[in-house]
């Protein structure tokens, strides 16, 4: 990937024209933790930077 990404895509913190409103109760988070976070936990140790 390059570029940030959109996190605000993944956790569903806007409704794009497509989406009906009504149905967004039943989302799921399955992970909603800070990437940047989760990326130094995961990689840091291997000694690969961002």
């Amino acid at each position: 990937m390059v570029g940030k990404g959109s996190v605000n895509h993944n956790s569903r913190k806007f409704k794009a024209e497509n989406v009906d409103g009504e149905r967004s109760r039943f989302n799921v988070d399955y992970c909603n933790e800070n990437i940047k976070k989760v990326y130094h936990k995961l990689f840091d140790e291997a000694g690969v930077s961002i």
